[in-house]
């Protein structure tokens, strides 16, 4: 009896202190089962013991669980199914049909979330069990298909149940998800030239909108897919139309979202490099945005293909004026040599001077002045290239200028101050150049 009893306690003791080694713990109690029948037939008749059978192996497991359970404590022994191990992948890589959501200046991605799709054949499926019996052969025109059946069939590239949807009535020209787009926008989306060329067979409407005012034309040029604008080129669409929203050409999204392939495709087609975009409030040329974002090889395109060197917004701002606000001293050189004027003032009596020394960019300002550029060109209120680099604390600049020859005792007003360059630096809290302008002065 005092074996067992030790038994019983070793067992306790073993419930209480090992129940994170489940597996260590069971083949502990293989090595007791004496003490398990013990456990068993107390469980049954705490006043009467009887001599059982040791109990098979899934029993021993039972009665370790149900001793558990009676401490509140039960712990499984774990198991792992393989459908469930972990990948290492995102959510969403494991997603078939993924799609990386578009570059920067791209539009949002599909309005129906990959993760989300069910797909076309599933759902025809599952509404064909709901049905009553098959209507006759002359009556499978009076189908009726979900809206995003055939969008959907174009996103899993399943070209036989295009074919097959289409046949049956369903509608091309259906639009999907808060986008409102249609199959052939998906099609121009994905770049799928099967696909494309299915549905405008069975009578996509090239020119349909999405709620962007978007059209796959616009979609093939946002992504740079130089197939599907070819396509559509070849179908006849308007290589200029503006965007019904927000009203800007094919040829602007191409320039926006760096695409100078589908660029120089659409500029062979005829699109117009004097197009200005309704989506600026200055109307701003397809040279200024090219200019704007930095893309030489894009302003050297659109120069030789016609464009104004010179053309101004509607505040008067050049190619060359962008150019010096962003920086680009490559862009810069290049329009310089194509025989931009270096010193056009916009509406403000800002040349691209100005806006090189208001923004701190040195290379260009050197550029600039090594072409022509007035170090002393007044702007509104008398304001000089230096008022405007003091204002804004740009050393290396202001002492470019004044290694050129600006003329450092003028006054100005700008940005709500007045006084010489040293005065204006001085207010804004901009002491060391504040100095270095008084060492020249004195």
């Amino acid at each position: 009896m005092e074996t067992t009893t030790n038994a019983i306690l070793d067992i306790l003791g073993l419930v209480q202190t090992e129940l994170e080694s489940p597996y260590e713990c069971l083949q502990q109690l293989r090595d007791q089962r004496p003490a398990v029948e013990f456990l068993q037939q107390s469980a049954r008749s705490p006043a009467h013991h009887q001599p059982l059978t040791p109990p098979a192996e899934v029993e021993l497991e039972s009665a370790l669980n149900d001793r558990r359970l009676a401490r509140g404590a039960l712990l499984a022994v774990p198991s792992i199914s393989s459908s469930t191990a972990p990948t290492g992948l995102t959510p969403c890589a494991d997603t078939p049909g993924w799609i990386e959501p578009p570059p920067e200046y791209a539009p949002p991605a599909d309005s129906v979330s990959a993760t989300s799709l069910v797909s076309s054949e599933e759902k025809r499926d599952a509404k064909q069990a709901d049905m009553d019996p098959p209507e006759p052969q002359d009556q499978a025109s009076d189908e009726v298909f979900d809206t995003d059946v055939v969008y959907n069939a174009v996103t899993e590239n399943n070209e036989a149940l295009i074919v097959d949807l289409l046949d049956q009535g369903a509608d091309v020209n259906a639009s999907v998800g808060e986008l409102q787009r249609t199959a052939l926008h998906q099609a121009a989306y994905l770049n799928n030239q099967r696909c494309l060329s299915l549905l405008l067979r069975h009578g996509a409407e090239i020119s349909v909108e999405d709620a962007k005012g978007d059209t796959p034309l616009h979609l093939a040029a946002w992504t740079g897919h130089v197939e599907a604008l070819a396509t559509f080129l070849s179908h006849g669409a308007d290589v200029d139309w503006l965007s019904g929203r927000d009203g800007y050409s094919p040829l602007w999204c191409a320039i926006s979202a760096h695409q100078i392939d589908a660029a120089r495709l659409l500029l062979k087609h005829g699109a117009r490099v004097s197009l200005r975009s309704a989506a600026s409030d200055n109307g701003l040329l397809p040279l200024h945005q090219a200019a704007i974002t930095s893309q030489t090889a894009m302003c050297e395109l659109l120069l030789e293909r016609g464009a104004r060197v010179d053309a101004p917004d509607d505040e008067r701002n050049t190619a060359l004026h962008y150019a010096a606000t962003s920086g680009s001293a490559p862009t810069v050189l290049a329009l310089l040599r194509a025989g931009a004027d270096v010193n056009l003032k916009q509406s403000q009596g800002l040349t691209p001077a100005h806006w090189a020394a208001h923004k701190g960019h040195e290379e260009v300002l050197l550029l600039l002045l090594s072409h022509g550029a007035l170090v002393n060109a007044r702007g509104k209120a008398n304001a000089r290239p230096l008022h405007l680099a003091a204002n804004r604390g740009h050393m290396a600049a202001v002492r470019i200028l004044l290694e050129k020859g600006a003329d450092w005792s003028k006054e100005a007003e700008w940005d709500g101050v007045q006084g010489t360059p040293a005065r204006i630096a001085r207010l804004k809290g901009h002491a060391r150049v504040a100095d270095l302008i008084e060492e020249y002065a004195y």
